[in-house]
C-alpha cells in the first residue's frame, strides 16, 4: 500500500471511531491518526538512503505500536498517544492485506504474517531507481485513489 492508501484508510478508521464514539474527532485528532498511518514507512528512507534491509521490521511490529503509544503518552496526552497508536495500527493492519508476504508483526521473530498466511521473511532491499521502475503503475493507482478521495472530501 502507498501514501494516499494508509490516508484513506486512517480515515475510514477516523469514522468507525465516529461512528461508535458518537462524537466527532478534533482535527487534532485526525492530524495524529493521519500521521500515524504513514510513520510506519519512514523506515524506507533509512533503507534507500543507508542501504539497510529494514522495511517492513520493526517498524511494523507490535512492538512499534506500543513504542509509539508509550512515547507519546511521555510526551503529550494519553489521547494524542491513543490516536497516533490507532493511525500506525491501520497501516500494518492494510499492509496485511496489500501483499502475500505480510509485515513482521511479531519482530524480532523473523515471519511475515499477512492475511494469506505465515513465510519466513525474506526482506528486500530497494533503490530509488528500482522502485520507481518496479512500482509506477502502482503509484500511479495510488494517486488516482488519492484523487478520487479528495474530489470525494471537496
Amino acid at each position: 500500500m502507498y501514501l494516499f492508501g494508509h490516508l484513506i484508510t486512517a480515515w475510514i478508521f477516523g469514522l468507525i471511531i465516529q461512528f461508535f464514539s458518537g462524537t466527532e474527532l478534533s482535527i487534532f485528532a485526525w492530524v495524529l491518526l493521519f500521521f500515524g498511518s504513514v510513520l510506519p514507512d519512514s523506515d524506507l528512507f533509512y533503507q534507500w538512503f543507508f542501504n539497510f534491509k529494514i522495511h517492513r521490521t520493526i517498524t511494523h511490529s507490535l512492538l512499534f505500536i506500543l513504542f509509539v503509544y508509550l512515547l507519546a503518552n511521555l510526551i503529550s496526552t494519553n489521547f494524542a498517544a491513543v490516536f497516533l497508536a490507532t493511525g500506525v495500527f491501520s497501516h500494518i493492519f492494510i499492509d496485511m492485506f496489500s501483499s502475500r508476504r505480510g509485515v513482521m508483526l511479531l519482530w524480532p521473530i523473523r515471519l511475515d504474517i499477512s492475511a494469506y498466511g505465515i513465510n519466513r521473511s525474506i526482506i528486500s532491499t530497494y533503490t530509488i531507481h528500482s522502485f520507481f521502475n518496479k512500482y509506477f503503475i502502482l503509484l500511479f493507482r495510488d494517486f488516482v485513489y488519492g484523487m478520487i478521495w479528495l474530489f470525494f472530501l471537496i
